[in-house]
């Protein structure tokens, strides 16, 4: 029976040591298992964000350079295309200017070298004459007749451009011109000049400047 009960006591206890190492195995297996796998997750993880983070970083920094870089080459052709507009439209500003005063300085030429006809009042026919005769008092008395019509239209300008001044009284006996025109119809038109004055039908007497045109016209008249 005593041995029977020490028999008993010793599986027991037997028992109780392989529970007792079952369970510290168990424990050391935990603790031993726990630290190593929870830093290489966490450190795995972190580094993992980290190369995420860096790849979005520069990815960002790179559309970023890549957009302002655009942006840039943009604005400059835009203030290129701007600069080439203004310089082209200014060209032509001044080479338009420059044709106006071509023009107006031309203009002022012929007007210079070519009086403008006026209408003073002495030429009222609306017909051409088809005959002119000129006599001339210069010292001595000259005449001449032209039917050429190029002379007489001459000769019709250079009276219209005549400029009428004031009446007088002055009288002129030795230089003078008469200018017979007769149209075709056997109609007549006399003009008389006594010196610097125009002498009307009535007689009167009134100042005229321009009459050097005049006679450049008639006296080649007087070459033929």
């Amino acid at each position: 029976m005593k041995r029977a009960v020490i028999l008993f006591c010793s599986i027991i206890l037997t028992l109780s040591l392989l529970i007792l190492s079952s369970g510290c195995a168990s424990n050391a297996s935990k603790g031993q298992t726990a630290p190593t796998e929870q830093p290489a997750s966490a450190g795995g993880t972190s580094q993992s964000g980290q190369s995420t983070q860096t790849v979005e970083t520069a990815q960002a920094g790179t559309t970023d350079a890549a957009a302002q870089t655009v942006e840039t080459a943009q604005a400059g052709a835009t203030a290129a295309a701007a600069q080439t507009a203004e310089t082209e439209q200014a060209g032509q500003t001044a080479a338009a200017d420059s044709s106006a005063a071509a023009a107006d300085t031309a203009a002022q030429a012929a007007t210079a070298s070519e009086p403008a006809k006026v209408d003073n009042g002495l030429w009222t026919a609306t017909e051409m004459p088809v005959k002119l005769i000129y006599g001339c008092v210069n010292e001595t008395f000259l005449e001449a007749e032209t039917e050429d019509p190029v002379i007489i239209g001459q000769a019709i300008d250079a009276i219209k451009s005549l400029e009428i001044g004031e009446a007088n009284n002055m009288e002129t006996l030795d230089a003078g011109d008469d200018l017979h025109f007769i149209f075709e119809d056997g109609s007549e038109v006399r003009l008389t000049f006594e010196g610097d004055n125009w002498i009307t039908d009535d007689h009167e007497r009134y100042h005229v400047e321009g009459l050097s045109r005049l006679h450049s016209v008639l006296y080649v008249l007087f070459e033929e």
